[in-house]
């Protein structure tokens, strides 16, 4: 189990993806993986895209393949905090000492947010990698079923 403060300072490394040129959205049920490095190693951002709906797709940051970090979930079903307090999608999860990602956050959609066109995954991609401080951020991003 990771302290706030390693967790904090995790979330906030440099990161770099080992492969940006091209990069494709999984199709309906599908998933994939990105492999980012920083000083402090490997972070894997995995990728999964719902059954049914094309905009219901989950962005997960995890350090050393099993400590998640940060995740965001689109169009998925709402989620309760330990506190009982219900958070509709899309909400944010940021790992938060002795409950990993049990607790979420609502995203917002106004232009000063950190992801202002949730209707758009490419974008939701790149902003995604950016909140994570990726900094090689995709040249192709290729959305399959659009």
């Amino acid at each position: 189990m990771l302290s706030q403060k390693e967790a904090d300072e995790l979330i906030e490394l440099i990161k770099y993806l080992q492969q940006y040129n091209s990069v494709a959205i999984p199709s309906l049920g599908e998933k994939t993986q990105l492999i980012a490095n920083s000083v402090e190693g490997e972070f894997i951002v995995d990728i999964r895209r719902g059954r049914i709906d094309v905009f219901q797709a989950t962005f997960q940051t995890r350090y050393k393949k099993n400590i998640p970090l940060i995740r965001l979930d689109l169009e998925g079903p709402e989620h309760q905090n330990p506190d009982g307090m219900i958070i509709p999608c899309p909400h944010l999860h940021i790992y938060r000492e002795g409950f990993d990602l049990k607790w979420a956050f609502p995203v917002e959609t106004e232009a000063d947010s950190n992801f202002p066109d949730l209707g758009n995954l490419v974008q939701v991609l790149i902003d995604y990698l950016k909140y994570n401080n990726i900094t090689s951020v995709p040249t192709n991003i290729i959305d399959s079923i659009l």
